[in-house]
């Protein structure tokens, strides 16, 4: 999985994780071209942690869930390249060196005027994991001529809660 944003027409994957009380963490990736069209969709049902993954990983709990049991799967399941892979899940970002794909980890909350040594693109602070950070810079920013890099993340929300109102 070893790829480099120097293609044509790069593939942006959006990851997040979301709670669903009493049920635990799931999981939705959104793959969409440079323009934010959608590409590909997955999402994981919500899984809990058993009472002896609490107890042995500890607080490496979340990062165990969030990567080894939802991220990974979701950026398995795509069937496209992935060019940088887009999450608001600052644990998501050690997944980068297992799938060798250059990350961008977006605090949706953080504004342009915030005080960090880490990239602004669009009113976002972003820290980028990345072999070649201008080429995924150029990624970032044209996606961003098109929509603001939180749209994504509304749109996997809106899905997901559509999804389980037809499963209920």
């Amino acid at each position: 999985m070893n790829q480099t944003p120097a293609t044509k027409n790069p593939h942006l994957g959006f990851l997040t994780v979301f709670e669903v009380p009493s049920a635990g963490f799931g999981g939705g990736l959104l793959v969409t071209s440079c323009k934010g069209r959608p590409v590909e969709f997955h999402c994981t049902a919500p899984l809990n942690a058993n009472r002896a993954q609490e107890i042995l990983y500890g607080q490496t709990l979340r990062s165990f869930l969030f990567c080894d049991q939802i991220g990974i799967a979701l950026i398995e399941k795509a069937s496209t390249s992935l060019d940088v892979v887009v999450t608001d899940a600052a644990e998501m970002i050690e997944l980068s060196t297992s799938v060798n794909i250059p990350f961008a980890l977006v605090d949706l909350d953080a504004t342009a005027t915030a005080k960090d040594p880490s990239v602004k693109i669009d009113a976002h602070i972003t820290k980028l994991v990345s072999a070649n950070t201008d080429q995924t810079l150029q990624v970032l920013n044209q996606f961003t001529e098109t929509l603001p890099l939180n749209e994504p993340f509304e749109r996997i929300q809106q899905a997901i809660a559509e999804a389980h109102k037809v499963a209920a």
